[in-house]
């Protein structure tokens, strides 16, 4: 094998490695983009919760009072 055969066996594995780095790159992006959105997702379903849970605990609890004998305390 000559050296331009070589050299021409070594631009066709470059050219194959970047079609696989160009497939690998599509689904990794692919991947981010599922993954965002299902963070947002849970970041909003989470802030709902909280403010739900907030508006519970804001609102106003009825007020009991006992009466106590001296005795009993």
């Amino acid at each position: 094998m000559g050296v331009r055969e070589m050299a021409e066996a070594h631009l066709k594995n470059v050219q194959n490695q970047l079609g696989e780095l160009q497939n690998q790159k599509k689904r990794v992006e692919a991947e981010i983009q599922q993954l965002t959105e299902y963070l947002q997702k849970g970041v909003n379903e989470l802030n709902v919760t909280v403010d739900s849970q907030q508006e519970v605990e804001e609102a106003p609890t009825p007020s009991l009072s006992l009466d106590v004998e001296e005795g009993e305390k």
